[in-house]
């Protein structure tokens, strides 16, 4: 079975289809029949913590990556701390999945704020970003509730 890697392709999958319990279940059996018998998904985070990216690795045996996972994200330069083995898509994994679409809208509506501050007050973003942070904390919200505050603040 020869898949769009082994074709130079690539694939994209829109969000709805990321929890679509048939998709992965042919990503299992595609797998298993080009001798993949272990994987490993290390994401590769921003200064935030926000996963922008992922690397997989694949391997023949069933312990390739046991033992090797805090190795491998440093060379990698990814977060061990949010691997996925064996495309583990326990229910807390997909329940993280699921929450993606939502942060991915609030780290927009954050960086759309960091961006107004900064074109309105002249500053750069690492400077606009610092002001958005210390506003939150002076009002005692979060980042997020700052960041959409002046998001209709200045758009109004």
């Amino acid at each position: 079975m020869r898949g769009p890697a082994h074709e130079g392709r690539h694939l994209e999958v829109d969000q709805d289809e990321l929890l679509d319990e048939t998709q992965w279940q042919m990503y299992s059996q595609a797998s298993a029949a080009a001798g993949v018998s272990s994987s490993l998904t290390l994401p590769v985070l921003d200064t935030h913590g926000t996963v922008i990216g992922t690397i997989n690795l694949y391997a023949s045996t069933l312990d390739a990556f046991h033992d090797r996972l805090d190795r491998l994200a440093q060379a990698l330069g990814a977060s061990a701390a949010k691997a996925v083995s064996n495309a583990d898509l326990s229910f807390s994994s997909r329940l993280v999945a699921a929450e993606a679409p939502r942060r991915f809208a609030d780290q927009r509506d954050i960086d759309i704020a960091v961006g107004m501050i900064a074109a309105s007050q002249h500053v750069n973003t690492a400077t606009a970003r610092e002001r958005l942070r210390a506003a939150a904390s002076r009002a005692g919200i979060t980042e997020l509730q700052a960041a959409r505050a002046i998001r209709g603040l200045l758009s109004g």
